[in-house]
């Protein structure tokens, strides 16, 4: 399975910092636009289709840390947690959701 990488490097050390198992996907109105052009950055970058079941996609996120991004004001937080909930199914580690106005929240497997 490819896995996505973010290598920075640590400005005192000098040793390079890869962080290889975190996923961004986006979700939301604009999530199809913004996904695309963020794959640039990041290849492995995924979106869910607007109004679209996360039960209809087979989810590549066994052991990846998955950082949902809402591109205009996700309507209910049911859905997000619908989201969640078949990620953990297909193994994710962890979700993080952030909302269209900078609020984070964090899932977990055990408390969903």
């Amino acid at each position: 399975m490819n896995t996505a990488k973010n290598i920075q490097v640590d400005s005192e050390s000098k040793k390079e910092i890869v962080y290889q198992n975190d996923l961004y996907i986006f979700i939301g109105r604009d999530a199809e636009i913004r996904g695309k052009r963020f794959q640039y950055q990041r290849p492995d970058t995924l979106y869910l289709p607007r109004n679209q079941s996360p039960l209809a996609y087979s989810w590549p996120v066994k052991g990846r840390d998955i950082l949902l991004i809402d591109t205009n004001k996700f309507p209910h937080q049911i859905y997000v947690e619908e989201i969640a909930a078949t990620l953990f199914a297909y193994d994710a580690q962890i979700v993080r959701y952030i909302s269209f106005d900078g609020y984070l929240t964090v899932y977990k497997k055990e408390l969903l």
